[in-house]
């Protein structure tokens, strides 16, 4: 069983009221495959998850310069990261 974070960065850095569809696919994902799966607070402990996986859908949202989003466990999904769209892979 692993330990999944899931970030969605609207939600923590520009108010939305909600997590987005994609990051809930996700959790449904890892969820039934039996893995525990939490929804990431800002300066959250990265160092219990076996993954963190980062999520925005705006394109014009600022990324915060406190997130450090490489590294071997981290993924991300959505628009207007490094210039482009990562879409969510096929088994989501």
């Amino acid at each position: 069983m692993a330990c999944i974070g899931l970030y969605d960065i609207e939600l923590w850095h520009r108010g939305k009221a909600m997590p987005n569809l994609e990051l809930m696919k996700i959790y449904n994902y890892h969820y039934n495959k039996g893995d525990k799966v939490v929804m990431m607070r800002p300066n959250e402990n990265e160092g219990r998850f076996n993954q963190i996986i980062y999520f925005k859908d705006n394109p014009n949202t600022q990324i915060p310069k406190t997130l450090h989003l490489s590294g071997p466990l981290k993924q991300i999904y959505g628009y207007g990261f490094f210039n482009g769209f990562y879409p969510l892979e096929e088994k989501y």
